[in-house]
């Protein structure tokens, strides 16, 4: 998909986010129409979250 691997990581644990695993994104809106790579926007410009992460917040 890719000719390079993006590895996108949970930005308060660490944890290696997997294809297919839900997750919270913080994130500004993008300011150019469409984006041709949404994985590579999100590892550029958004902090991510995995779910267990996001239900711990939660909790506290």
């Amino acid at each position: 998909m890719f000719p390079f691997k993006i590895e996108q990581t949970c930005s308060g644990c660490g944890k290696e986010i997997m294809k297919g695993e839900e997750i919270f994104a913080k994130m500004s809106y993008p300011f150019t129409r469409g984006s041709a790579e949404i994985m590579a926007y999100l590892y550029q410009n958004a902090k991510v979250f995995c779910a267990n992460c996001v239900a711990e917040k939660g909790n506290e």
